[in-house]
């Protein structure tokens, strides 16, 4: 039986093979694209699912989607502006749009192809995408994120073949959009503003807590509110200074332009947010908790890539086990779609544990020496053990794009379209931001560090595959590796274990026998602005057009003439 999952309700479009239980596939489509955050109909990543498959569109027996139009229109379209009318009605008439286009496009494939089709609700799919390919029969399930049709929150519980929702929030009271709006008015973007608040929250201290305590209402069993007089953006969100009232600015001053320079006043408002929505989070947990009784706790949705909130939860929750899927943002609904659809209405036995995040395109060495041949000005070599001398060149300070096997998926770059460099060098963050990435000089790098020596580095022993785990390092390993600890003595850890990633692993593995260190900093194959790279061409363009000293596709070493 082969499901196609697929996320089309907004951004992060994608789609997800499934054959008897087994993802063959998962690709987002703005990596095929290369428009970051794409909204379009993800036929490039459909067509990539049927080819790695070896299969036609025909052989799909069913379709899946991440969202039900019918909830939408009902709870979101209907009753939310039912209750904010008049002031609602510029929603009204956004959503309206909005909600024709992403009904069109759920019964698409039914349509041309007769394919089967259904719809699953948002937030159920983002709990499936987490619990049915976690390593727990039983586990309880947190879903955070902006909005779904109109759940911003469910706390809920799986067992076996069902997971099922215990008690929900709703729109406009959303920690998801919380951020967004502070990001904005911080002077970010929608959609990439709340990873970046993330990382700057830690330069500044929480002193506008007070005024978040104000905005965020904790409610008896595990519930919150936000003081919507604070806000507007459930009532239009239309240009970059519409997502917050008067009365914000008051509290908090002016917003900060786009690109504008950044102070302290800045970083302590985001510092506070982060605080705030980490309480929120906990106080939702604890609620989980008591309604389930589990031990194993699985989180998904976009605020689940919140990676400083998920280890604090880990260090300081009754939960005692985790899993978070690489995907949590919109593109995993694809997967959660796909197996909602397998187990909880056709009731099929589990049998898939998601424990690496390979599952997208690969290139043979021949595609490969195509791709190099079409470009001039290179110099390339192949090697028959890349990864010592891709060691040997990090050690010696180079900064090197590495692309190898099938790509990962989510937003984090997990050692097969990564930039890679010795993080013992102190200068080597800044470096990067500005002769490489070309992005904002206060954004931490990732240590991708050989899982055995997790705890020697990091004051935790608790695996953290997917880079979705903020640890605080030890103070005498700090000066060791500069480059990948934060400012406030944190790392986003990737650990790397011996069966996820061979070629990833020996490589670390030859650094550590070259330097004593085993430990590499581990960025995004990309620049500010664009996906992460998927093909050979698109990794030599972005090579060709940073201050990157090696490129090394498979087994060939490339630099330029």
């Amino acid at each position: 039986m082969y499901i196609l999952g697929l996320s089309l309700n907004g951004h992060d479009t994608a789609a997800c093979l499934i054959k008897d239980g087994q993802i063959i596939a998962l690709c987002e489509e703005e990596r095929l694209a290369r428009v970051k955050r794409i909204t379009a109909y993800p036929f490039r990543a459909i067509d990539y699912c049927l080819k790695e498959a070896g299969i036609g569109i025909k052989d799909i027996d069913y379709t899946a989607c991440s969202w039900d139009s019918r909830i939408e229109f009902n709870k979101f379209l209907l009753g939310h502006s039912l209750k904010f009318f008049p002031k609602s009605l510029l929603h009204f008439r956004e959503g309206l749009r909005g909600w024709r286009a992403r009904k069109s496009r759920a019964g698409y494939l039914q349509r041309k192809f007769g394919i089967k089709s259904y719809a699953v609700n948002h937030h159920l799919a983002h709990g499936s995408s987490s619990f049915f390919v976690s390593p727990f029969n039983e586990a309880a399930i947190l879903t955070l994120d902006g909005a779904g049709e109109f759940d911003t929150v469910t706390l809920g519980i799986g067992q076996d073949k069902k997971i099922r929702t215990l008690e929900s929030i709703v729109y406009p009271h959303s920690l998801g959009l919380l951020y967004d709006a502070v990001s904005i008015y911080l002077g970010f973007t929608e959609l990439e503003g709340a990873g970046k608040v993330m990382g700057l929250a830690s330069y500044g201290k929480p002193l506008y807590l007070k005024e978040f305590k104000r905005i965020v209402k904790f409610k008896p069993e595990g519930k919150f509110e936000l003081d919507l007089s604070y806000f507007q953006y459930h009532l239009a969100r239309r240009a970059q200074n519409e997502w917050v009232t008067a009365k914000f600015l008051k509290a908090f001053g002016l917003a900060r332009e786009i690109d504008g320079p950044l102070d302290q006043r800045h970083m302590d408002i985001a510092a506070s947010l982060q605080q705030i929505v980490e309480e929120a989070i906990f106080h939702l947990a604890e609620r989980l908790f008591e309604l389930t009784g589990q031990k194993n706790l699985c989180i998904s949705g976009g605020v689940a890539l919140n990676s400083v909130a998920n280890a604090k939860l880990l260090a300081n929750s009754r939960f005692k086990k985790f899993y978070i899927q690489p995907l949590a943002n919109d593109a995993g609904g694809a997967l959660g779609a796909a197996y909602y659809l397998y187990h909880q209405i056709f009731g099929q036995p589990r049998s898939a544990v998601m424990a690496h995040a390979y599952l997208g395109p690969s290139f043979t060495d021949e595609e490969i020496e195509t791709s190099l041949n079409s470009f001039s000005g290179l110099k390339v070599k192949k090697l028959t053990n890349i990864e010592k001398e891709t060691a040997k060149l990090l050690s010696e300070g180079k900064i090197i794009g590495w692309l190898q096997g099938r790509m990962e998926g989510g937003p984090r770059a997990l050692g097969n379209r990564s930039i890679i460099v010795d993080p013992r060098n102190p200068q080597m963050m800044d470096i990067l931001n500005k002769r490489v990435k070309f992005r904002e000089a206060f954004r931490p790098f990732a240590p991708s560090i050989l899982e055995e020596y997790n705890f020697e580095y990091f004051k935790t022993d608790y695996p953290s595959p997917f880079m979705l785990m903020v640890y605080e390092a030890r103070e005498d390993k700090r000066r060791l590796i500069p480059a990948v600890v934060h400012v406030d003595g944190t790392g986003r850890v990737q650990t790397v274990n011996r069966n996820d990633n061979p070629r990833y692993r020996r490589l670390i593995e030859e650094f550590h026998k070259i330097t004593g260190v085993p430990v590499l900093l581990n960025t995004s194959f990309n620049i500010r602005g664009e996906p992460i790279v998927c093909t050979p061409e698109d990794a030599i363009v972005c090579f060709l057009g940073t201050d990157m000293d090696y490129l090394v596709l498979g087994d060939f070493l490339v630099n330029k003439e």
